[in-house]
């Protein structure tokens, strides 16, 4: 495949409109490509051997440029004229390190810029003023910026920002360490994601980028004992616009949060809570919570959490009628997955899946056998204590499949035979390598873009 391009290429097709040199190994573009004065859109996707851009700020219609996964080491001279681009993709660019002082700024029309996973370093004006670099003042002028994509060293920029976030229908923002490894997968349409690595959860600057926020990754965090020394101040409203939570290698946490301080208002449109790794978390809801406060939860995963002993208590039971998934594993101190009052006699009426791996103490789901109005899946590998299960005939009705190996089915106990014979026709062998195969819940990049969650992949190429 060629290196290069011969500059007569570029002669005679004037009125071209879309450049594709995407997935080659072009090491440069020749400075004829400068005639295609009517070009609206320059796709360099993956161009992996392409260091050097030519000067483009004389492609005053062009409207997307994708540079994702190129080697350039900066933006070139003249990119702040690029007034018409609308859609700039700098994601991967691991090599970019210098953008000159207003090559962001003069993107009047730019309305989304994709650079997850780039080497560049943002920071604030004050620190910069010397170096007549780029800085994250720039982004603020950005009067049509709608969709952002960008990791920032600290929170520092966030004071500055915080009219930027308002404006923005969909954000990607990560602040952590420059060597700090992250993976995330390709954002919804319209979501709002903030992750933090390695951040104090105390810094007052985090407000208003948490605020607006409808996915939170917390990683390494520290600086709190639990949630609710976040969601309590007033100036967060309780994080009513998160909808995903994730938790992960926090060994601050203590507990998730304390229903003394809760309220209605406590992330009452959340949905989706992942806690990974929390060495330290002893329980889910210290005391009592005012109906409303996680009310539209749907699905709760739990790994690798050592300390905990169950996971839905009485308390945390009564806010989470819309519940329908539970992923549970590697929790080894877990004896119950869910407490409840002895007049409890309907259990999650939404509840539709459970799932359980390598819970090596765990000895019961509840109690005794309740009424599960819509369960459907029960799925159990490596859990050896878990001898019985809260079942009876008559939940054959709804359960589609108890999935597991054919070794625990068989040690089952049951109240009766009636009921292991109903529910030995929904029983399906599903082995641990099995299980294996399935597991990759924490992809990093590369894994990613094999995989084909292809970083930037909501990114259209299409012009008028």
């Amino acid at each position: 495949m060629a290196r290069f391009i011969k500059a007569q290429c570029f002669v005679s097709p004037r009125a071209t409109r879309v450049l594709n040199l995407s997935r080659t190994l072009i090491t440069s573009l020749p400075n004829s490509v400068l005639q295609l004065r009517e070009l609206r859109a320059l796709l360099l996707r993956d161009c992996y051997a392409l260091e050097m851009l030519p000067k483009l700020g004389a492609f005053h219609e062009l409207q997307v440029l994708d540079l994702c996964g190129t080697r350039i080491r900066e933006l070139p001279e003249g990119f702040g004229r690029l007034t018409s681009l609308r859609k700039l993709n700098l994601s991967r660019t691991h090599h970019l390190e210098n953008i000159k002082a207003g090559s962001i700024s003069g993107l009047s029309s730019l309305e989304i810029l994709d650079m997850s996973f780039s080497a560049f370093k943002w920071d604030v004006k004050r620190k910069v003023e010397l170096e007549r670099g780029v800085t994250f003042d720039e982004l603020i002028t950005l009067e049509r910026l709608s969709v952002l994509y960008i990791r920032l060293d600290s929170v520092d920029c966030l004071a500055l920002g915080c009219y930027l976030l308002r404006q923005l229908r969909q954000f990607n923002i990560r602040i952590s360490r420059r060597n700090c490894e992250s993976s995330y997968l390709p954002a919804p349409l319209d979501e709002k994601r903030v992750i933090l690595r390695g951040v104090n959860l105390l810094e007052r600057s985090l407000e208003g980028l948490l605020c607006p926020a409808s996915a939170l990754d917390l990683v390494t965090c520290r600086g709190i004992n639990g949630l609710s020394d976040i969601v309590a101040k007033k100036s967060l409203n309780g994080l009513s616009n998160l909808k995903s939570l994730t938790i992960s290698s926090c060994n601050c946490f203590v507990s998730l949060l304390d229903g003394d301080i809760s309220s209605r208002s406590t992330l009452p449109n959340l949905e989706r809570l992942t806690l990974s790794r929390l060495k330290n978390l002893k329980i889910m809801l210290e005391r009592i919570s005012p109906r409303g406060c996680l009310g539209r939860l749907k699905i709760i995963e739990v790994v690798d959490c050592p300390r905990l002993n169950s996971l839905i208590s009485f308390a945390l039971l009564r806010l989470v009628p819309n519940l329908e998934e539970i992923n549970a594993s590697d929790c080894r101190r877990m004896t119950q997955l869910i407490t409840y009052a002895i007049d409890c006699h309907v259990m999650l009426p939404k509840l539709r899946i459970i799932k359980l791996r390598n819970m090596a103490n765990l000895r019961s789901i509840c109690a005794k056998a309740v009424a599960w109005q819509g369960l459907e899946i029960i799925e159990v590998s490596n859990c050896p204590e878990l001898v019985k299960l809260p079942l009876l005939a008559y939940d054959a009705l709804t359960i589609k499949e108890i999935r597991g190996d054919s070794k625990w089915w068989n040690s089952l106990r049951w109240e009766n035979n009636i009921d292991r014979f109903i529910l030995q026709q929904l029983f399906k062998e599903f082995s641990y390598s099995m299980m294996l195969a399935k597991e990759d819940r924490w992809p990093d990049a590369e894994g990613m873009q094999t995989k084909g969650y292809l970083v930037g992949e909501n990114f259209q190429t299409s012009v008028p």
